[in-house]
């Protein structure tokens, strides 16, 4: 999944460098970009009974407890429409690893053998088609925004650990996938200008990205949850 961080960061670069090239043609449309970094919570899942080997269901029971910071980036024009009133469409793309989904597996779905835990890993990564409508108010814009597109769930390294002496622990038992989903995101904000066209800007995203599936290796059965992220932003963009 790294090299694609690559691969689209060069995607936003070419948009961009068409934008500016472009610039004369689409009178009124002003190229920008923008960085952002966000605080992202993972939505809380659900527990999930699984068929781990042939006639053997463990029960597995997330903490719950998911947050990490993500980056994005984004690349397109800004076009004043109308007096004080703006819309701002392009590319971006974003990226968030959570490195530690954790819980408590209870070995035949029962809480009495609750020795085991264990954690994995979930990168997200989307490219969308991204829409903002900004209202100016004496160099503030508070705006609302939405975004469409396709999103990248890979899960990874699914490892158990014993929480309880000489209880034993299983090796391989989930292989981690690669999900690719249709994601929307909705929300809202405000941005500051601080200087001549430089922004700087607060909001909240909430984010629908599809799927997570890890496969259990004996049975073939999916463990799957929801993607869902809520998301608070921290933006600077230039408009050119």
């Amino acid at each position: 999944m790294h090299g694609n961080n690559r691969f689209f960061i060069k995607i936003l670069n070419s948009i961009l460098l068409y934008c500016i090239v472009m610039n004369p043609v689409l009178a009124g449309f002003d190229p920008m970009f923008a960085v952002r970094i966000s605080e992202n919570w993972l939505q809380s899942q659900d527990n999930q009974t699984i068929e781990i080997a042939s006639d053997t269901f463990d029960e597995f029971i997330p903490d719950n407890n998911n947050n990490q910071i993500g980056w994005g980036v984004f690349a397109g024009v800004n076009y004043d429409f109308k007096k004080h009133w703006s819309l701002q469409m392009g590319l971006g793309f974003d990226a968030v690893n959570f490195d530690d989904l954790s819980g408590n597996v209870w070995g035949n779905a029962d809480p009495n053998f609750d020795g085991i835990d264990y954690q994995y890993e979930l990168e997200h990564q989307r490219l969308a088609a991204e829409f903002k409508f900004l209202r100016e108010f004496d160099d503030w814009y508070p705006y609302v925004t939405a975004s469409l597109g396709v999103a990248w769930n890979e899960t990874e390294n699914y490892q158990e650990t014993s929480s309880t002496p000489g209880e034993l622990t299983r090796e391989h038992l989930f292989n981690g996938t690669t999900q690719t989903d249709f994601v929307y995101s909705i929300g809202a904000g405000i941005e500051r200008e601080i200087i001549d066209d430089l922004r700087i800007g607060i909001g909240y995203l909430f984010t629908d990205a599809g799927d997570s599936v890890l496969t259990a290796q004996n049975t073939g059965q999916d463990w799957k949850q929801e993607v869902q992220l809520q998301e608070v932003l921290l933006q600077l963009s230039y408009i050119l």
